[in-house]
């Protein structure tokens, strides 16, 4: 495993107790893994992640 992927890992499996913490974290993947779609009427919102334990 690549260092990058194992600190991904790592990270991603940390506990964040503070709601604004992870609210930031969300909203930092969404901007950069993320994209909203118009489908059928409906905004669905799509990101692609490349650790499993993040999704």
């Amino acid at each position: 495993m690549a260092m990058t992927a194992a600190v991904k890992d790592e990270l991603s499996r940390l506990v964040v107790p503070r709601l604004s913490a992870r609210k930031a974290e969300l909203a930092t993947m969404l901007r950069f893994a993320g994209a909203l779609h118009l489908i059928g009427g409906h905004i669905v919102v799509e990101a692609e992640l490349d650790t499993g334990s993040v999704a």
